[in-house]
């Protein structure tokens, strides 16, 4: 196979050794060019926990959920474009699990997400007000 499951235990096992600030950037492209032959696991979650830390993947983790919850919780006001922007983004966050963060990809699944949690205007200058969903 492609070798990302021994990427995937060298992680694992980093990320038990450095796990409140990880390891850093440097310290993760050594160990994983020393020991599976390759600079980056292959799936951005551990990726960031092995680099940052557990707290710094938690957040990116919630960051990222909480664009959707908000989402979800005013799903009767969604546009078009908010609706488009959540779904292509969800689409980058679900390929980064077997992959990684690439420079000219990026900035594009943030316009998404951002395009996700943006909320249309009512009238001129007026901004919508967001009530929730009834339950």
């Amino acid at each position: 196979g492609s070798g990302r499951l021994r990427l995937w235990r060298t992680a694992w096992k980093s990320i038990k050794d450095y796990p409140l600030f990880g390891g850093g950037l440097e310290y993760v492209r050594f160990i994983l060019q020393v020991t599976c032959g390759n600079g980056t696991v292959h799936n951005e979650y551990l990726q960031c926990a092995m680099t940052y830390g557990i707290p710094a993947a938690v957040f990116f983790i919630l960051f990222v959920l909480s664009v959707y919850l908000r989402g979800f919780k005013f799903r009767a006001k969604l546009t078009d474009e908010n609706i488009i922007g959540l779904i292509g983004a969800f689409g980058y966050f679900v390929a980064i699990f077997m992959s990684y963060h690439i420079f000219y990809t990026t900035p594009y699944a943030y316009v998404l997400l951002g395009l996700g949690y943006y909320r249309a205007k009512q009238g001129k200058n007026e901004p919508e007000t967001l009530v929730p969903v009834d339950k």
